[in-house]
This record gives C-alpha cells, structure tokens and sequence, in this order.
C-alpha cells in the first residue's frame, strides 16, 4: 500500500463494518479546525451527529463497530474508537456484492474532486432488481446532508482527498443513486474475520 499523503488539518477515517460474520471498510476524509488532529472530539462528533435515516437500506445485521482515526500529518498514528449508533436498519440478510452508492461533489470538476462511497451490507427488503426506490434514495441523501451539515457546524468539515495531489476539497453535495453498485476491487474487503 502506498504511503498516506500530507495533507493540513485533514484526517482519514476507516469506518469498520461487520456484519453477518463479514467485514468491510468505507473511508472517508474530514478537515478539522486545527492543524492538530483531535482524532477523539471527531470519533465522538462523528458517533453524535449520525442520522438513524443515513444507513435505512443497510441491514439491521450490520454495523459500524470501530473507526480508525489517522491524521494526514505525515507523523501522528492511527487511534481506534468504538462507534455506539451506526446501525443498518434494512430488513431481511444482505446481498452480498451489492453496494448503496453515495456520490460526493464538490466545487470543483475533475476525477480528483469528486468521490464515493460505497455502502456495504444493503438489505434484501431494501432493494429490488439490484436498486433501491426513488422515494428512499432522496430521503437517505437528505439524511446524509443533514449529517454533514453537523459536522460542518462542529468544525469537521466532510472533504474529498485526492492522495495523487495532496489536496482536499469540501463535499458540497451528495447524490444518492437508486441503482446499486458494485466495485470489484473492493470485493476483497469484505471478508470473514
């Protein structure tokens, strides 16, 4: 794996799933007040400011248990904090493959200002043929907005990273898609512990 890049006040965070016996890993970057990461103050900002609407189409089997704060310093190392409200609420067992996917956009055009995320574990009862209706796709990207609202509001602004430019851009708007995905390159994260 290729080192972690430079990049000020920004951290890394590796939200760990598990669910039915799997695991799997989403990361996500945020811009802190200071140049010194609190890798704490944003575990709890991040475990406070979650909207229960935010993971409707994961199932309920699912969660995140622990997140892996590191800062993007170049020298702090990583802390692990225990996440207490990041929960799927689908009914019925995953589908194993299928991803909810969230595009983030910014302000700025180009493959290194934008970015995804893709939503591990969706629930059987969510979807149907492979997506997830219209109707729930725009309420769990309000919940989504409602959340990195939040975090802006307490000084951890949700930004994309670009490892190739040593850059981070704040997210302006999310679009959650209707159709599910899948990347195969990231099949290999989940897994059985």
């Amino acid at each position: 794996m290729a080192p972690l890049p430079t990049i000020d006040n920004v951290a890394r965070v590796a939200f760990n799933w598990l669910g039915a016996g799997q695991s799997a890993v989403n990361v996500m970057h945020f811009r802190g007040p200071s140049p010194v990461i609190d890798t704490a103050d944003l575990a709890a900002k991040l475990d406070a400011n979650f909207v229960s609407g935010m993971l409707d189409p994961i199932s309920s089997a699912a969660t995140v248990d622990t997140v892996d704060v590191t800062p993007l310093d170049g020298s702090s190392a990583s802390a692990t904090y225990a996440m207490t409200s990041w929960d799927g609420a689908g009914g019925g067992e995953f589908v194993p493959g299928l991803s909810v996917v969230i595009s983030l956009q910014t302000a700025l055009r180009g493959r290194s200002y934008r970015g995804r995320i893709f939503l591990p574990f969706t629930a059987e009862g969510a979807q149907n043929d492979g997506g997830i209706s219209s109707a729930q796709a725009s309420s769990v990207n309000g919940d989504w907005g409602t959340f990195i609202a939040a975090m802006a509001a307490d000084s951890w602004q949700m930004v994309v990273a670009s490892y190739k430019l040593a850059t981070a851009e704040d997210v302006a708007s999310t679009v959650v898609k209707s159709v599910c995905g899948s990347q195969r390159r990231r099949q290999s994260r989940i897994r059985n512990p």
